[in-house]
């Protein structure tokens, strides 16, 4: 079934656009100028994705989240704001918004965000704690890189999954024992002792001998020019072997959110009661 996305902002102009765009990829989609006419709208249909413009006459969309959020019959309705005020983030963030979108965007950029966004709301669903008797699933995040670290939990918050981050392999070992994750995800290149090592470690113990550990490998693309960033590349490819041969379950490649939800949704959905 084709989703629906109403898509609300006071530029006409952006309006044909974005309805234009989203309908070649066969998306549903209602448009609405301002707040005001969006909680009509929503008054008798429930798309499955909203488009927010902020600064809007009659009713803007700081004023409509929050009236959006009041009601049991919208709140679940993710929100994806479109801003071209940076300054604006902040205050939705702080509300819980789904996304940003900064004007100007590519079409690609618009795509990849509703795209994700979708997966967020399925894996969301599918992993559900009522599903698992209440409990919520637990991911252990392993890696040097705090900035991924950081955006793994946002990701794992977003789908209701309870999350523990440590940046070393000699404190993964020990968080473990105590956490017990449902899965675990692990960079390939550690700073303190190998990746393989902490795998082999883990595999020992009982609760986590058939966890899924999923390797991944994170370095920034525009510093591809620096020597050093160019040999941890070419280690890249040693490291992940050596994980799978000492018991990880799959190497995913350089990180990215998309990734990280798509496993988590793969390797976790089996075990829904």
């Amino acid at each position: 079934m084709n989703k629906n996305i109403l898509v609300v902002d006071d530029d006409q102009e952006i309006l044909d656009m974005t309805k234009s765009l989203l309908g070649k990829r066969d998306f549903n989609v209602a448009t609405a100028h301002n707040g005001k006419d969006a909680l009509k709208i929503l008054e008798t249909e429930r798309p499955d994705l909203i488009l927010l413009d902020v600064l809007m006459p009659e009713m803007d969309g700081y004023t409509f989240y929050k009236e959006l959020k009041k009601s049991e019959l919208t709140n679940e309705i993710p929100v994806l704001v479109i801003t071209g005020r940076g300054k604006m983030e902040d205050s939705f963030k702080v509300l819980g918004v789904d996304g940003f979108i900064t004007k100007p965007f590519l079409p690609e950029q618009l795509l990849n965000t509703i795209k994700h966004t979708f997966e967020i709301t399925a894996a969301k669903n599918i992993l559900d704690p009522n599903n698992f008797h209440g409990n919520k699933k637990r991911i252990l995040v392993i890696g040097p890189h705090k900035i991924i670290l950081n955006s793994m939990g946002i990701q794992a918050e977003k789908i209701g999954c309870e999350i523990t981050k440590v940046d070393s392999g000699a404190e993964a070992i020990a968080t473990a024992v105590k956490f017990l994750p449902d899965i675990i995800f692990l960079d390939v290149q550690l700073n303190d002792i190998s990746a393989a090592e902490v795998v082999n470690v883990l595999r020992r113990i009982p609760y986590l001998e058939s966890k899924p550990i999923i390797g991944y490998s994170y370095y920034e693309t525009a510093d591809l020019a620096q020597l050093e960033i160019r040999r941890k590349m070419l280690n890249i490819e040693e490291a992940s072997q050596r994980i799978m041969e000492t018991g990880a379950t799959v190497y995913m490649g350089r990180y990215n959110p998309h990734l990280f939800i798509t496993h988590i949704t793969k390797y976790l959905k089996s075990q829904k009661k």
